[in-house]
């Protein structure tokens, strides 16, 4: 046999003992208390038979009060055994002990859950408050970061305006002075065209009927104003002054309209003036254009000075006589004619200003 044979017999044993022994400890006690039962209504049985009775309580009965005896002392070991087993006494006095103590204690820890419960109330009333609080600034700096945006727009929009009107404004008076400042150089440029140009035929020789010349040109006269010019006009430029040019005649702007000016030395255009004439003053050559003298340079003709030595056969139109000393000389345009003669004819050389 094996020691786990021998081992599985043993704990076999063990087993089919302690069933026993329990079989009969719940046996026992249970037989008893039948049996004592069972005496008790015998006991009642007696009633009319007192002696009979007694005699079967003081005969058997007794021996069944010995064997209760026994039983009781068994049970009062059992009892006793469980006693020191579960402690029951101890079990039962402890269990008093705490009823008692919660007893006592109910109202301590019913006032202290009232005034748990109370701090939770007492707690949440102040988060709720906190939060309206809290809720109540937070709408207040909306509120308030409303109207500081509003004011800010509105400020912005009034600053806006402010500046548009100043821009309006200036523009108003920039507007304004340069109207003011063309109808000065208009009226200025006006009156000396027809101050200067036309003050020519006593001082300088009649630039007023410069164009008279030009057939096409009658009733032209420097300084007079026109709405429009012809549309084929050149746009000619003089060390930084703007001129038009259209056969012959030369336009200065002058706010909406255009000024008849006399040609401005330097001026170089495409085509020479109608009835144009040459002169030849040495190896140079000149066209004379009704005392306006041009010479070709490149594709174009360019308004020159009056060549000094240029001999003509007649004087411009407009031309003034002025003595000089005794020596008689005819103005025109800025250039000096002394008149003498070539065999039988007069003609009239340019010379060098005799006043200078």
């Amino acid at each position: 046999m094996s020691d786990q044979q021998r081992l599985n017999k043993k704990f076999n044993i063990a087993f089919s003992i302690i069933t026993l022994l329990c079989s009969l400890v719940l046996l026992v006690p249970t037989e008893a208390l039948t049996r004592g039962r069972g005496g008790g209504g015998g006991g009642g049985g007696r009633g009319g038979a007192a002696r009979s009775g007694g005699n079967f309580g003081g005969g058997g009965y007794g021996s069944v009060r010995h064997s209760s005896g026994s039983f009781k002392s068994s049970r009062s070991s059992y009892q006793g055994s469980r006693s020191r087993e579960f402690s029951g006494g101890s079990f039962q006095g402890s269990s008093g002990q705490r009823s008692t103590t919660r007893q006592q204690s109910a109202p301590q820890r019913q006032t202290t859950s009232r005034e748990r419960s109370g701090q939770r109330q007492d707690s949440r009333s102040d988060r709720q408050t906190g939060r309206q609080d809290l809720s109540s600034q937070r709408q207040d700096t909306r509120s308030e970061r409303s109207g500081n945006r509003q004011d800010n727009i509105s400020e912005r929009q009034g600053g806006r305006t402010d500046r548009t009107q100043i821009r309006q404004d200036a523009r108003t008076e920039r507007q304004g002075n340069r109207i003011d400042f063309a109808d000065d150089r208009w009226s200025g440029r006006y009156n000396y065209y027809h101050n200067h140009y036309h003050n020519w035929n006593y001082w300088y020789g009649g630039w007023s009927n410069y164009y008279g010349f030009l057939a096409f040109g009658t009733g032209l006269a420097i300084g007079a104003l026109i709405a429009s010019i012809p549309y084929n006009s050149e746009t000619v430029i003089v060390e930084g002054d703007k001129y038009y040019y259209s056969d012959g005649v030369y336009y200065s702007p002058e706010g909406s309209e255009y000024v008849i000016v006399p040609p401005p030395s330097g001026a170089t255009v495409t085509a020479l003036p109608p009835s144009c004439s040459t002169t030849t003053v040495g190896s140079s050559i000149y066209s004379d254009c009704g005392g306006i003298y041009y010479q070709q340079v490149g594709n174009g003709w360019k308004v020159v000075d009056p060549p000094v030595g240029a001999i003509i056969t007649e004087l411009p139109e407009g031309a003034m006589e002025q003595n000089v000393g005794r020596q008689k000389y005819y103005f025109y345009a800025n250039a000096y004619y002394q008149p003498f003669y070539s065999g039988s004819q007069v003609v009239y050389m340019i010379v060098e200003d005799p006043t200078a």
